[in-house]
Parts: structure tokens; sequence; C-alpha cells
């Protein structure tokens, strides 16, 4: 009790800590209706979000895995080419 009358650090801590809480209240009360509002009815924004996002995967990852694909077997041949030298220089070096 004395802590909080001297406003040391756990009072200081305490007041923040109320501080805080006060100042997000608002914000939690608005994200709470808003989720409210997106999952309590059927064929809601929320269901119209994920079709979305559902349809845009069905079709953008494909096309992106498509345009990668030359880029990343490059890439593929390259280490296997180092990793070619690499089995090279350790045969070498066991030989002599």
């Amino acid at each position: 009790m004395m802590a909080i009358l001297n406003l040391g650090s756990m009072g200081k801590m305490i007041c923040f800590a109320v501080l805080v809480l006060h100042l997000m209240a608002p914000s939690m009360a608005l994200v709470g209706d808003l989720v409210g509002q997106l999952t309590s009815v059927e064929n809601s924004a929320l269901t119209n979000i994920v079709d979305l996002l559902t349809g845009l995967t069905g079709t953008l990852v494909p096309d992106l895995v498509a345009a990668l694909l030359p880029t990343l077997q490059q890439i593929l041949d390259l280490v296997n080419t180092v990793l070619g030298l690499v089995q090279g220089i350790l045969s070498a070096l066991k030989i002599a």
C-alpha cells in the first residue's frame, strides 16, 4: 500500500497498467464489435474474405510457381554444379 502512495516503481507500474487498460478499452470494444458483426451472419463479410483468399490462392499460387520455376531450376543447376565440384575436389584429396 505504501508503494502506491509513495509512487515508487511499483506504484508507477500500477498507474501505467491502469492507464494502458483505460486507453485500450474502447479499441478492444470496437474490435469485439467488429468480430461479432463479421462472424454473426451466414454469408457475412468474413465468409466473403475467406472466399476471396481461396480464389486468389487457387489462381495466384500456380501462376507464381510457374513464373518462378525457370529461376528455381537455374538455382538448382548451380547448386548441383557446385556439389559436383566439391565432390571432385574431395575425391582428388582422398587420392593424394
